[in-house]
């Protein structure tokens, strides 16, 4: 990114700590809001340290959302990462660069919701995680990058955690690209 670009204003949608916070610090962006399905105290603290974001708070329905990111100044590009909620298409329209889905799984094989319990329900070796542009059908957009990752551990809570921190890299490498566009 040259010295002149500002950084991308991104709304983060998701439970996802791991890429929350690896983002908020990067220079190329400027998290405009942050929402969540589950109250994250001990993230509200930490987001407030990194001066960011300007608008956050739990939602539970797609006209929160709505209304959240028009109070975050509609940002121009949003980022979901562990988030249970089903975006409306008019939702899906408002940042200008649409939104992307960081999915612990391979897509195709592993689209949908539950791909890491699915993973090692069937005993899989690899699996990874997808970064696609949203759409309005179920992680079935165009995909932006995909890494493969070896499962060493059987829980639940760690693959997905080791799952999601292969993502930020992927999403700035995307955003790198939009910035240069």
């Amino acid at each position: 990114m040259s010295g002149k670009a500002s950084p991308l204003r991104v709304a983060f949608l998701g439970n996802a700590l791991e890429v929350f916070f690896a983002l908020a610090q990067s220079p190329l962006i400027q998290v405009r809001a942050w929402l969540y399905e589950e109250a994250r105290e001990r993230a509200h603290s930490e987001a407030q340290r990194l001066g960011q974001p300007a608008v956050y708070g739990r939602v539970q329905t797609d006209t929160q959302i709505s209304s959240a990111l028009d109070e975050a100044g509609r940002p121009e590009l949003g980022i979901v990462a562990n988030f249970g909620l089903r975006l409306s298409v008019d939702t899906l329209s408002v940042c200008r660069f649409g939104f992307l889905n960081a999915h612990p799984g391979l897509i195709p094989q592993n689209r949908g919701r539950e791909p890491v319990a699915k993973s090692l329900k069937n005993g899989d070796i690899v699996t990874g995680l997808t970064v696609h542009r949203m759409t309005d059908r179920i992680d079935s957009g165009p995909i932006v990058g995909c890494c493969e990752h070896v499962i060493r551990a059987r829980d639940h809570d760690t693959v997905t955690r080791e799952l999601y921190r292969l993502a930020p890299p992927i999403i700035l490498d995307h955003i790198e690209y939009l910035v240069r566009s």
